[in-house]
């Protein structure tokens, strides 16, 4: 196991001898998703806009601002390796599209930037395509069916 010898695993159990490891109940499933969707073509591009969405806004006060005023809920920011973000950010797209577009059609409207104006116009037609939505809702049922799972097993181990 990946930091038995050498981890942050064998350091706490080098100071604390009593202390156990508990494994995640979330690494694996989220390893086989990863495998899973690294091998369609259509997945990583949807996973690989999500990110690029959630940068788009995280990176400028004034489009936070707008994605506020518009939509009144922040795109969470992702990580790579872990699924719960990709997850919740997915949600919100699935929930808010409309809003999004909306918030993208006033970014078009108000910013001086071209590149932020180019980059909200490719933005729009991507939150509203149909597969995006269903990629989009099936991920986020994905994740709620794991939640079911693993919150009543996290609550045992307490």
């Amino acid at each position: 196991m990946s930091g038995q010898h050498a981890g942050v695993q064998a350091f706490i159990q080098c100071a604390y001898k009593n202390a156990q490891y508990v494994h995640c109940y979330v690494h694996q499933p989220d390893l086989i998703v990863g495998q899973a969707t690294s091998q369609n073509q259509q997945v990583r591009v949807f996973f690989s806009n999500l990110s690029d969405i959630t940068n788009f806004f995280n990176k400028s006060p004034q489009r936070i601002a707008i994605l506020d005023e518009t939509v009144r809920k922040r795109i969470p920011h992702g990580s790579a390796t872990r699924w719960n973000f990709k997850s919740r950010t997915s949600n919100t797209v699935y929930e808010y599209g409309e809003q999004l577009i909306e918030c993208m059609r006033k970014i078009e409207s108000t910013s001086k930037q071209a590149v932020a104006i180019n980059q909200a116009r490719s933005y729009s037609p991507y939150v509203r395509r149909i597969e995006i939505c269903v990629l989009a809702y099936s991920v986020s049922q994905y994740y709620a069916t794991c939640q079911c799972i693993i919150q009543p097993a996290s609550e045992n181990t307490n």
